[in-house]
């Protein structure tokens, strides 16, 4: 997956071990691809919100596995072509990615423990799934703010995985900002295509340039790829055990 000069730069900066971490995210994606989807006998004719939201969740969270799969096989494809500023743009996009299944994961918590009602609940999905800026039409619903799928991510691990004991409270939140810096012409977006010499000379690098210090930050996709699909199987676990399925049909090229 990774060419052998990225390999090979990435032994010399003691990074080997990360490569294979993510060869095995990407890997992992495949476990849980749904090829198909077909309306269960109990769904047939439904037009009830409520037993039609498992269909719906499904959908949902299947359009972020494959998106998460997209980002992170984009991420390597513009690192092997030394491409290191759009590898990293990818990588800040599957942050957002991430902070989205584990938004949604803490809106069933709280639908499932009955802090909030059904209708909220449905809102959200809405407003995650469909939610768009730029298409000024009544029944398309505003998105929910990226930085709050950041901030629940942060929120959510404390709570929940390092109960009240994490390190950074704003861990995630810190990372995405780190990579935020990249998608803008400032400091972290422009300082890579240059390099000061002692005698105050400067040389402006091709953008086939690799800078160890900005080669660290894609490694920051391992941290978002491990959490997106711990929460994907806890949120396809949750639909599977509260809600009404459709049929799930692996892809033909797995069953043949």
């Amino acid at each position: 997956m990774f060419s052998s000069e990225i390999i090979e730069i990435a032994e010399k900066s003691g990074k080997s071990e990360r490569l294979k971490q993510i060869e095995y995210f990407i890997k992992e994606h495949e476990q849980f691809y749904i090829y198909k989807t077909d309306l269960s006998e109990e769904l047939i004719g439904c037009k009830e919100p409520k037993k039609l939201f498992g269909y719906n969740a499904i959908r949902f969270i299947q359009l972020l596995l494959y998106r998460s799969k997209m980002l992170m096989i984009g991420s390597v494809k513009s690192l092997n072509s030394k491409t290191l500023l759009s590898s990293i743009l990818s990588v800040r996009a599957h942050y957002e990615t991430t902070g989205s299944i584990v938004f949604f994961r803490k809106r069933l918590s709280s639908y499932y423990n009955g802090n909030i009602e059904f209708d909220k609940l449905d809102d959200d999905l809405l407003r995650l799934s469909l939610g768009a800026t730029t298409i000024n039409l009544p029944e398309v619903p505003k998105p929910i703010q990226v930085l709050n799928l950041i901030d629940a991510t942060d929120e959510y691990l404390k709570k929940n995985i390092f109960k009240d004991k994490m390190p950074d409270a704003k861990m995630f939140r810190s990372l995405y900002e780190d990579l935020c810096d990249f998608c803008h012409p400032n400091y972290q977006g422009t300082f890579s295509g240059h390099e000061i010499i002692g005698d105050g000379s400067v040389i402006f690098h091709d953008i086939d340039h690799i800078a160890d210090a900005e080669f660290s930050f894609f490694f920051n996709l391992t941290i978002s790829a491990a959490l997106f699909l711990y929460f994907y199987e806890e949120v396809l676990l949750l639909l599977k055990e509260k809600e009404i399925m459709p049929v799930f049909h692996k892809s033909p090229a797995l069953t043949s």
